[in-house]
């Protein structure tokens, strides 16, 4: 058996990138337009999660999936958060195109840096960023775990925070609700990553950390603040 060496796993993770990236543009290739006007109806805990994110005046905060930029527009028009410089990636040519469109409306280009790249090229050069935000991201992100454990070894060797909000159990929900709720997310490729808080409390790149959740409605979504 041929044993798999590290250039053919970094290429299998770029080929990985590349077709999510092409999924991403035909789901939101018309949807990018009512994005932002629909979501806020249900992806709860983004408030939250752009204030942990802006704890302590982070000089610099990446969003990881960031889709139109709404968050990053917001944090950067935040009082908390007017001196902090942001990097939006994404690999949706769609998405990134009308978040650079958004930025430049907002009159925010020098401070938001809108990038279609992948979270693993980023960190190829010494990142800037202390404090990394997963906004609804991970439950489309096909290697979600091993994103998160580059975000942990990164923050671990520099300093800094994750936060992450995103769908979580439900468990205070009825069945038909979660179960009817789970099979729409399918339509839109997302799929809500039930294990993220266990997988969190026993995986060692997690070690000797501080992890705050909190969870939204009845465990429809959970904010998580990991502090290295």
């Amino acid at each position: 058996m041929k044993k798999e060496n590290g250039s053919d796993s970094h290429n299998e993770g770029q080929d990985l990138m590349v077709k999510h990236g092409a999924l991403m543009d035909v789901t939101y290739r018309y949807m990018k337009y009512i994005y932002d006007v629909t979501r806020p109806f249900f992806l709860a805990g983004r408030s939250d999660m752009r204030r942990a994110a802006l704890l302590n005046h982070p000089t610099h905060v990446c969003e990881i999936g960031t889709g139109t930029a709404r968050n990053l527009i917001l944090m950067a028009k935040d009082r908390t958060g007017n001196q902090t410089k942001f990097t939006g990636l994404d690999v949706s040519s769609e998405m990134i195109n009308f978040a650079r469109k958004k930025v430049a409306k907002a009159n925010l280009g020098k401070r938001i840096d809108i990038r279609l790249q992948d979270f693993a090229d980023y960190l190829k050069k010494p990142p800037q960023s202390r404090v990394y935000v997963f906004s609804y991201s991970l439950s489309m992100i096909p290697n979600w775990e091993k994103l998160l454990r580059l975000a942990a070894a990164t923050c671990r060797e520099h300093g800094g925070r994750i936060v992450i909000v995103d769908f979580s159990t439900m468990e205070s929900w009825p069945v038909w609700v979660r179960e009817r709720l789970r099979k729409n997310l399918t339509y839109f490729h997302v799929f809500p990553r039930y294990s993220l808080e266990s997988m969190i409390a026993s995986d060692p790149a997690f070690d000797n950390v501080n992890v705050e959740i909190s969870s939204k409605f009845g465990g429809y979504a959970a904010v998580l603040t990991i502090t290295f």
